[in-house]
């Protein structure tokens, strides 16, 4: 039996995206999705939570979530789960988590480009002065 490692996950980003360069000009992004999980007991309770999973997107795509992506906004991530392991730096313990390293990302919504300081900057020089007639 062949093993399968594939993830497609659907919510809304939790807080803006992290954008770094790493070694040789790699570019990533770290985002985190809030996805919504509703359960029913078997007494029939319905309960619901909220699941938070740490994407990693790579280069072009890191790029585009810097300049497209924001919190609250609602994409689809296709990918393949990665476990990381560390040793905790206070403690010495052992430690791991699940990322989702995507490899498609699709955006839910209308994506307009974020507003950019320099952006800002040039609407206020464009506005005009009171002192014009």
């Amino acid at each position: 039996m062949a093993n399968i490692n594939r993830v497609t996950v659907s919510g809304r980003l939790a807080r803006d995206p992290e954008v770094r360069t790493i070694r040789e000009g790699l570019t990533v992004a770290r985002i985190i999705i809030a996805v919504n999980d509703t359960t029913r007991s078997f007494k029939g309770e319905i309960t619901e939570e909220v699941l938070y999973l740490e994407c990693s997107v790579w280069n072009e795509d890191a790029l585009k979530a810097q300049k497209y992506l924001s919190k609250g906004k609602a994409i689809t991530v296709d990918g393949k789960l990665k476990q990381e392991w560390w040793k905790d730096k206070n403690s010495g313990a052992d430690r791991t988590k699940l990322t989702l390293v995507a490899e498609k990302v699709v955006y839910m919504e209308k994506m307009n480009p974020l507003p950019t300081p320099e952006d800002k900057c040039e609407e206020m020089f464009e506005e005009s002065s009171p002192f014009d007639n």
